[in-house]
């Protein structure tokens, strides 16, 4: 389920760290960029994870061998997307599960406004790739 309300904890100046697989990373412009099939999901929401509650180090053990994309919050918000916190779905091992949250459009929306937000988030400038370690 899409997440269902807004967590105002989280804070705009604040980034989510997304685990990207390997096919949605794409090199644009001379720079790595997630595509928008890294924001799409069937269900209408995606796992992340907020940035200085878990370290980068630690989810690069929960999933190795994966990019890990930088994404700031207020590019979500910009694009009505709510971020919730799930923490009873962080993956086995993970030592921060507070830091687990689902991020996805607040509204009911169709398929294709959802496909045009995540573009939209995908292609931002203030998005970057980390350094695969």
């Amino acid at each position: 389920m899409p997440p269902s309300l807004d967590d105002p904890n989280i804070r705009g100046d604040q980034a989510l760290l997304r685990v990207l697989l390997t096919k949605w990373v794409t090199m644009k412009g001379g720079h790595l960029r997630p595509t928008s099939d890294s924001i799409l999901d069937s269900n209408f929401e995606n796992s992340c994870y907020v940035e200085g509650e878990i370290s980068v180090e630690e989810l690069r053990l929960l999933f190795p061998g994966l990019r890990i994309a930088r994404i700031p919050v207020a590019v979500l918000r910009r694009e009505g997307f709510a971020i919730e916190r799930r923490p009873d779905e962080a993956p086995e091992g993970c030592t921060a599960p507070e830091a687990h949250v689902v991020v996805g459009p607040i509204l009911a929306v169709d398929r294709g406004l959802y496909e045009r937000s995540a573009r939209a988030i995908v292609r931002d400038p203030a998005i970057e790739v980390l350094d695969s370690g």
